[in-house]
């Protein structure tokens, strides 16, 4: 009640406030001196001594209470109370009650004082821990949310959601599953619904339209009890790298076509001219029965070896031809290639309902699969190796399958560089990409991406 009425009325000098409550003790001692002997007055001198404690401090009421006993025993003594001492033994006792009232209310009041300070103090670092978050918060580039356990409600979402989903922070607050929405269908599989953390890239589609691609990073908060009872997440805009990295590697791509088409027209036909001229050395030798006939045979040899091997290795560096579905064509070269050159059965196999248009994912498919040939070949001790591309409902699987020895589960963070490559080329593409295996069944790389991404 005091504490509210401080707050509105502007509060008097102790002096004032001193001079008021003994002006009341003297208006209550004047109408307890009217009242008959048998009435209890007294009570009527506490509202006094109450208002100029709380109000003005300890030592302003302990005045009034003085005043406040004083007046009683003149009343007392006044209305002749028998025996004589009861005046001042009523005296006593009240202005015992009227002190203690004084120093309980004193007490009081610098205890809510304190905390009331105590309370202001707290606000004041929570504020301005608010505003050093919210600072953070919106002064990034990414989105930075908070939702609860089951993502039904959120807590706290920045403004760089509008910039990058395109969409209101309010229409997010009002329907959390509008950011899961926005995701492409195709790409819904990469985001966990699990509580643990996770990283994931997927892309988006914006109202407007356009398309961005996301890297998003999530991360679970514990409360007090060790328990987790929120999830924050990181939603990080790379469409910029993506774009980039298509195009470094499609001019990766182009310059190693460029090379495979040099070595096949420069390379390969300068070499063929040399076979050429060795077998008419070879054969001018024979007929003069020169003994160098059989060195120019041994060189022919030789030439036809490294001209074999000049065109595998451009037909490594440019082995996919778009217009013919080349990577149906480049698949069945690079399994005879590895039969013939490496003694392993490899055989390739498709089921015919495959039609790539799609030149950059078509190349990223074929160096998968060649990338994980390789990895067979140098580690698996496998006897043989299947390869496989088949469409199966809206999707196009492309799977290497080998023999050998295996591989333990789960792969460590950071395992091979092969390993690494085979994930980074099917991120570019959107593939999801599976490695399984164990210890001597053999490997199983499986990679799976939208039929319409290689078909458009």
């Amino acid at each position: 009640m005091f504490p509210v009425a401080k707050s509105f009325v502007k509060r008097p000098t102790q002096i004032g406030l001193t001079g008021a409550g003994l002006a009341v003790v003297a208006l209550v001692g004047l109408i307890d001196r009217f009242t008959p002997p048998q009435m209890l007055f007294s009570i009527f001198y506490l509202p006094a001594i109450v208002v100029v404690t709380w109000l003005a401090g300890r030592i302003p009421g302990m005045i009034v209470a003085a005043a406040s006993t004083l007046a009683w025993l003149i009343v007392n003594e006044r209305q002749g109370l028998t025996p004589a001492f009861v005046p001042y033994w009523n005296a006593a006792t009240g202005g015992l009650v009227f002190l203690a009232v004084v120093f309980l209310l004193a007490a009081l009041k610098s205890l809510t004082i304190q905390l009331e300070q105590r309370v202001a103090a707290r606000t004041e670092e929570l504020s301005q821990a608010e505003q050093r978050f919210r600072q953070m918060a919106e002064g990034i580039n990414d989105v930075f949310y908070m939702m609860d356990l089951d993502r039904s409600q959120v807590i706290y979402v920045n403004p760089a959601y509008e910039q990058i989903w395109g969409q209101t922070c309010a229409s997010f607050y009002q329907h959390p599953d509008s950011k899961l929405a926005a995701v492409f269908p195709e790409d819904r599989f990469r985001i966990p619904t699990a509580v643990a953390g996770a990283d994931v890239e997927y892309r988006i589609t914006r109202p407007t339209g356009g398309v961005r691609w996301i890297h998003e990073r999530t991360y679970p908060i514990y409360n007090e009890s060790g328990a987790i009872y929120r999830l924050a997440g990181i939603a990080e805009d790379i469409t910029g790298r993506k774009s980039l990295e298509r195009k470094i590697l499609a001019v990766t791509d182009e310059e190693q076509g460029r090379i495979g088409r040099d070595i096949h027209d420069g390379l390969c036909q300068h070499l063929t001219a040399t076979l050429l001229a060795t077998r008419l050395l070879h054969e001018d030798l024979a007929v003069r029965h020169a003994p160098e006939a059989a060195a120019a045979g041994q060189i022919s040899t030789f030439l036809e070896g490294a001209i074999s091997q000049a065109r595998a290795v451009a037909r490594g560096l440019d082995p996919v031809k778009v217009e013919a579905n080349g990577l149906l064509s480049a698949l069945e070269e690079l399994a005879e290639t590895v039969q013939s050159l490496d003694r392993i059965q490899c055989d390739f196999q498709t089921d015919g309902r495959v039609c790539i248009t799609d030149h950059a994912a078509a190349v990223q498919l074929y160096r998968i699969a060649q990338e994980a040939v390789t990895n067979a070949l140098k580690h698996s001790q496998a006897k043989r190796i299947e390869l496989t591309l088949r469409r199966e409902s809206d999707c196009l699987e492309l799977t290497i399958r080998d023999d050998g020895v295996g591989i333990s589960e789960p792969l460590p963070e950071g395992a091979g560089m092969g390993l690494q490559t085979l994930r980074y080329r099917a991120s570019l593409i959107g593939a999801q990409l599976e490695i399984q295996g164990s210890i001597n069944s053999g490997t199983r790389v499986s990679c799976t991406v939208p039929y319409q991404t290689v078909s458009k």
